[in-house]
């Protein structure tokens, strides 16, 4: 039976764990997480003549990612229907569901690591009856026992440290996710505006093709064209004809992929857009900081996953020194309550781990987690910088397409005056259709040249949104 001294003996024990434990718990410090250096801009300035930016640079760390809230940057462009199909998107999307998994999944993981500050405490509890010279006999029995790892290198901390920030990069990329999503389902949404408003110029265009044939036919019955003139006109028709099946097909594809972003089976869409919305788009500031990126979720998720690492190197450097662990136990085996609940046997050690044989072999381990942890500083630079260039275009194609947009007007101005001449010059007998059909045909070209520009200034407005981290 233990006695008051033996118990004694067995706390000082658990004390003298403790002073060990506190002893010895600076000894290994962690390392400590620098974010990578990279140069850029202090802000970019808007393009202007030339097509050239100023800009200032200066190197710095990439700062600690920001953790500002998810921006709806899709409502600047004031689109009801937009706004609810976005949302029905954000709602129903697939990806976006497993991506919120995958964040469940890290942070469960997370728990079970955070449980590794705890002592573990396990019980068992018996009881067996037998029959011995005619009576019955009742045995109870109970055991508890508790584990505990002492962390003096600060393992325990780093798995814990490591675990917290793969699911912090699991949410980054359930962010990164949503911000594509939104993109694809707003440039999906013009795309298909955009072909149906192609679609009802092309009907217009048939029309107007069909009426330039029956003037030439005309003509050609009385002696005043020659049929090759006829051919050329039915061929502008044709041509026509099969530009609008090449349109329909691609609404098709649209509609198809947008399908898939809601989630369901492809099908009509009661709000789809007949054309490209109108009025002004959102404007940008003169000049943007460059601090913005620190809200995109793909640097984020970066910069979480080089601090999981880094915390996977201090946990391996641990490996390398000895494991300290203690245990103790306590239990009873008795016929009687009393008897089970008096003076339980229990017992209390140190345990200690050394890693001789396979030292080496833990040592190659920090090696690899160490290069694993340099070429995602290399990815990091990588990432950070094309992310200034993805921003660095969209500025600069912005520019473009605002210049695009004069000239695309002013030429079309010009082309409609040159086709009602060479209309005249025809009907008058002055030439043969060709001159009139190619003038036509200019006309065509530059008003899809037009509302393409308006379709690529929307998306450019996009792409800059998303570069920008979800808004300027």
């Amino acid at each position: 039976m233990p006695t008051y001294t033996s118990r004694r003996r067995r706390g000082s024990c658990w004390v003298g764990a403790a002073c060990l434990a506190a002893s010895l718990a600076g000894c290994l410090p962690a390392s400590q997480y620098l974010t990578p250096a990279v140069e850029i801009p202090t802000q970019w300035n808007q393009y202007g003549d030339g097509g050239d930016a100023q800009t200032r640079t200066r190197e710095l760390g990439a700062g600690a990612p920001s953790e500002t809230g998810p921006y709806d940057w899709w409502r600047a462009f004031g689109d009801a229907n937009l706004d609810q199909l976005v949302e029905d998107v954000l709602v129903v999307n697939s990806q976006l569901a497993a991506a919120a998994i995958r964040i469940h999944q890290a942070r469960l993981q997370a728990g079970i690591a955070a449980s590794n500050a705890y002592p573990r405490i396990s019980s068992g509890l018996g009881l067996n009856a037998g029959r011995e010279t005619g009576s019955l006999r009742v045995q109870g029995d109970y055991s508890v026992s508790l584990s505990y790892e002492l962390d003096l290198w600060g393992k325990l901390a780093a798995e814990r440290d490591a675990a917290r920030w793969a699911a912090r990069a699991a949410e980054a990329e359930r962010e990164a996710i949503r911000m594509t999503l939104i993109g694809d389902t707003a440039k999906h949404y013009w795309q298909i505006g955009y072909l149906n408003h192609e679609l009802v110029r092309n009907e217009a265009d048939i029309a107007n093709a069909q009426r330039t044939l029956a003037i030439v036919r005309g003509r050609h019955e009385a002696g005043a064209a020659h049929g090759l003139d006829v051919v050329r006109a039915e061929q502008g028709v044709a041509t026509l004809e099969a530009l609008r099946l090449n349109l329909l097909a691609q609404r098709t594809r649209h509609r198809n992929d947008l399908a898939i972003l809601l989630d369901r089976p492809p099908q009509g869409w009661l709000h789809e857009p007949g054309h490209l919305p109108e009025g002004h788009l959102p404007g940008v500031p003169d000049s943007l900081p460059a601090d913005l990126l620190s809200r995109r979720p793909d640097l984020r998720k970066a910069e979480f996953e080089l601090r999981r690492l880094l915390a996977r190197i201090n946990q391996a450097r641990a490996e390398l020194y000895p494991t300290f662990s203690l245990a103790g136990k306590a239990g009873r085996s008795s016929a009687s309550l009393v008897g089970l609940l008096s003076n339980p046997i229990d017992g209390i050690g140190l345990g200690v781990v050394l890693p001789l044989l396979d030292w080496g072999m833990r040592q190659r381990g920090v090696e690899v987690s160490r290069d694993e942890y340099e070429a995602n500083v290399a990815e990091f630079r990588k990432t950070w910088y094309t992310a200034l260039a993805e921003v660095d275009s969209a500025l600069s194609g912005r520019w473009q397409l605002e210049q695009q947009k004069s000239l695309h007007a002013l030429s079309l101005e010009r082309a409609q005056r040159a086709e009602g001449l060479a209309r005249a010059r025809f009907v008058a007998g002055l030439s043969d259709v060709q001159p009139w059909l190619d003038e036509q045909k200019q006309v065509r070209q530059l008003q899809g040249a037009c509302a393409k520009n308006r379709l690529d200034r929307l998306n450019n407005m996009v792409t800059l949104y998303k570069a920008l981290g979800g808004g300027a």
